[in-house]
This record gives C-alpha cells, structure tokens and sequence, in this order.
C-alpha cells in the first residue's frame, strides 16, 4: 500500500482525461482537437447547414453572425472554384442586401477581404489567403 493517499478526484479527472483523448482518437481528432485528414470545406457546409436548421427550428431573428455567415460562404465558394458578387454573396450567406454591403465594407477594411476595383453589387469578393486559412484553421476543429 501507498504512504500517500490517492485523492479520488484527481483519479476522476486523469481518467476523465485519458477518455477524452481516446474518444479523440476514435473520432479521428488530433490531440489539438482538430479532424484529421477531413476537408475543411465539408466542415463549412455542415456548419451552414446547421445555421439554417437552426434559424428555421428557433427563428433567424434571434441569431444573427452575418459576418461570419459571409466568411463561410466565400470560403465555400472558394473551395467549390467559384467567385461570387455581392449579390451572390448575400443569396448564399442569407444577409439582407444593405445589411450585406456594410459588413463587406467591414470586413474589406479588417483585411479579411478583397473587392473588385469596382464596388458595384456585380463587383467579385474574395477572401484573402490568409484569410482563408485562419477559417480553414477554425473549420479543422468542427
């Protein structure tokens, strides 16, 4: 027998921990948290798709990320090739039309974005690289 007693919480919590990373591993997660060898673009879309359950089960009025929301479309779109306007860029995000062009505004001035030289509705928005992979980043651990 030990001279010193095992406290049973700290027990609880090492085999709270050491089932944590296994049930990482199982999931496929590194021990960072994030899925290993999945496509952060399929994450971006089962994330848009759980917004939208969401806003229809509980009412879109009581959630509102429109920045993020624009965020997750153009990096699906950039994944799927695609290029979108503003007004492409509204359709998908679902961000009302004034509401959309002030965050894109927003999100031009952050450096999180870049716009066409013409600021029309027509005019293309990308996400910067570094962008792009600071979204990537976050998406790896959904």
């Amino acid at each position: 027998m030990s001279e010193h007693p095992v406290d049973p919480a700290e027990q609880l919590h090492a085999i709270a921990r050491m089932c944590s990373a296994l049930a990482g591993q199982l999931a496929g997660r590194s021990s960072a948290g994030e899925r290993v060898g999945q496509d952060p673009s399929a994450a971006a879309r089962r994330l848009q798709c759980l917004r939208r359950d969401r806003d229809r089960l509980f009412g879109a009025e009581l959630f509102a990320d429109p920045a993020w929301d624009m965020l997750l479309a153009l990096y699906v779109a950039e994944a799927d090739g695609q290029v979108l306007s503003i007004d492409g860029l509204c359709a998908r995000a679902m961000v009302p039309a004034a509401a959309a062009l002030r965050w894109v505004v927003a999100l031009e001035e952050r450096g999180l974005v870049v716009r066409d030289a013409d600021a029309s509705p027509d005019g293309a928005v990308r996400l910067r690289p570094e962008t792009a992979a600071r979204v990537g980043t976050m998406l790896a651990r959904f």
